[in-house]
């Protein structure tokens, strides 16, 4: 029992011995306490006026509500207020610097975060921004914290909404990062390196988080179609080929004008005022066909059915109507706001 209370003395010791601002501080004390006994003993008023002038002496306050008349009180007024501003200025400063460094520290990513349930981006490209934006107009996602893991010196401006952490895709940075209490992942391209060495690093980064927490949602960027089965064999649980996605819009662009407009607006939470979404369906659609929940979801809350993904994360896009619904199944839903079915009639 002992030993253990000289263990925990000692820590606290120590503690007290690291710790910059103990000094300076238990030499403040101690000088409000000789200032306040000092005056107690040459002046003829209580202890608490006494403490009440000395804080005021210090702080350079100066009420001027007590005034030192002895000899005696005038000396520990000149010594209270000599000590007490070098004291004060000089905790002032640290604890300056100490906000200076924090934030130093915030902005170069040398801060351990613990986040829960947030987002992780990996890697750097003019995309991140528009992710965060993005993130910003879904109503679901708003106080979804982001967080950035990049190789470079400081969190760039257009990232200013997101925390960071310095370096490569390590189980030092994940961990940095709080990753395990992560929502998904984003794995960005590096637009600074040839296609094929762009599309290896991102395989190689989805390997190491996959590695290390393999219930993680991962999304990747790929630039060539050809290294989506790579990816796919690395873990990831989606892939997306950036100039893929350009073609086919450029396609749809001359083959049926105006559909890629319905398309952006589907896709984007700034264009339109309806968008896409994936939803759980309810308890109270299971069971029963396609057409009668499409029919009853656009009648009673505006909501436009398109399609179902399975428990197994097969998509059936425009299901026959007499499709049964079954227990797992998730509904592509296009909405002006995220539905929510949990409380039987569609609310955000």
């Amino acid at each position: 029992m002992l030993g253990r209370r000289d263990q925990g003395l000692r820590a606290i010791g120590g503690w007290l011995s690291r710790n910059p601002y103990v000094k300076p501080s238990l030499v403040l004390a101690g000088i409000v306490v000789l200032g306040t006994l000092g005056l107690t003993y040459f002046e003829t008023i209580s202890p608490a006026n006494a403490l009440w002038w000395t804080v005021v002496t210090i702080s350079t306050v100066g009420y001027g509500d007590i005034t030192p008349e002895t000899f005696g009180g005038r000396i520990v007024g000149v010594v209270a207020m000599l000590s007490g501003i070098g004291l004060l200025g000089t905790i002032s400063a640290m604890l300056a610097s100490a906000m200076v460094s924090a934030d130093w520290r915030k902005t170069h990513g040398m801060e351990s975060l613990s986040y829960k349930h947030h987002l992780v981006v990996c890697g750097w490209n003019h995309k991140a921004r528009d992710i965060i934006n993005e993130l910003r107009a879904d109503q679901g996602a708003r106080d979804t914290a982001v967080i950035l893991i990049a190789d470079m010196p400081e969190l760039p401006m257009e990232m200013a909404g997101a925390a960071f952490v310095r370096g490569e895709v390590t189980l030092e940075t994940m961990a940095q990062a709080n990753m395990q209490e992560a929502r998904a992942v984003v794995i960005l391209s590096d637009e600074h390196v040839d296609a094929f060495s762009r599309d290896a690093r991102s395989i190689l980064t989805t390997l190491t988080i996959k590695k290390a927490y393999p219930h993680l949602y991962t999304c990747v960027e790929l630039a060539d179609d050809n290294n989506r089965m790579h990816c796919q064999l690395a873990g990831a649980d989606e892939m997306i080929v950036s100039g893929a996605l350009t073609s086919h819009l450029l396609v749809l662009a001359v083959l049926d004008p105006g559909v890629t407009a319905v398309v952006s607006e589907l896709l984007s939470r700034h264009v339109g005022s309806h968008e896409l979404y994936l939803v759980p369906v309810a308890a109270e659609f299971v069971g029963r066909t396609f057409l009668d929940v499409l029919s009853q979801l656009k009648a009673r809350d505006n909501v436009l059915a398109l399609g179902v993904q399975h428990a197994d994360g097969s998509n059936r896009l425009n299901p026959l109507p007499d499709y049964v619904l079954q227990t797992g199944d998730q509904l592509f839903a296009v909405a002006a706001h995220r539905p929510d079915f949990s409380q039987g009639k569609a609310t955000v």
